[in-house]
């Protein structure tokens, strides 16, 4: 699935690399699931596992973050404007 969001044309896709930007309320608001190591914070990436579209309002991208040990650090959901695509300088 694919979603453009029309006030900031950034399009934001399933399975694609995010970095969190900023939240917009407490980090632990935004958890989908209970059981996290860790809340959110600004500067954390991981990778849209969802994207929840209602009409007439805006996007819920559902984002998990893991370890470099292959553990969920945490999955939470955010909006667009929360967001922005991670590219890795390799």
């Amino acid at each position: 699935m694919e979603l453009r969001d029309r006030s900031t044309e950034v399009v934001l896709t399933e399975l694609q690399q995010v970095r969190v930007v900023t939240i917009s309320d407490r980090p632990e608001d935004h958890l989908a699931v209970s059981g996290a190591l860790a809340a959110p914070a600004v500067g954390d990436v991981g990778t849209i596992v969802a994207i929840n579209a209602t009409p007439g309002r805006p996007a819920v991208y559902t984002v998990e973050s893991v370890q470099p040990d292959g553990r969920t650090r945490w999955v939470a959901d955010f909006t667009a404007q929360e967001l922005v695509p991670f590219t890795s300088a390799v």
